[in-house]
């Protein structure tokens, strides 16, 4: 069975290869009008899933319970229907509006649910870990 943290990472690197093999591709063929879908795909699908994921391998505990996997989800479909609505637009098919907003409103959905995620670990981390809370935001004694 995968951790959460792995499957961000999985998807991180099958995004991470469809875009560099997308961005060759363009490159041999010289026809760069997919770059903004290309750069999409590096940016939510790569970089962005990635970094949940290096996020929930350095805070396991964060990754507990069924808002992780809403976040998950969220992300991984919004780039899934996102990231092929944005070429289909590029290609010409002004239809693919439908497809591109709800996937967009995923991707939003998913780092909101990141935000809440990270705010409910933060906000109980000091305790669990017996460290008492900072009293300054300037506060750097503790490692974050």
């Amino acid at each position: 069975m995968f951790t959460l943290s792995t499957r961000f990472l999985l998807v991180a690197v099958v995004c991470a290869l469809t875009g560099m093999s997308a961005g060759v591709g363009m490159a041999i063929a010289q026809d760069f009008a997919l770059a903004p879908a290309h750069a999409h795909l590096n940016l939510l699908g790569w970089v962005s899933m990635a970094l949940y994921g290096l996020f929930y391998r350095v805070e396991p505990r964060a990754a507990l319970g069924r808002l992780p996997v809403v976040h998950f989800w969220l992300a991984t479909l919004g780039v899934a229907v996102m990231i092929p609505g944005v070429t289909w637009r590029l290609l010409g098919h002004p239809e693919a509006e439908a497809v591109i907003g709800p996937g967009a409103l995923m991707v939003i959905a998913a780092m909101v649910v990141f935000g809440v995620v990270v705010f409910q670990h933060r906000a109980g981390d000091a305790s669990v870990r017996g460290v008492a809370p900072r009293d300054s935001i300037t506060d750097m004694s503790h490692a974050d």
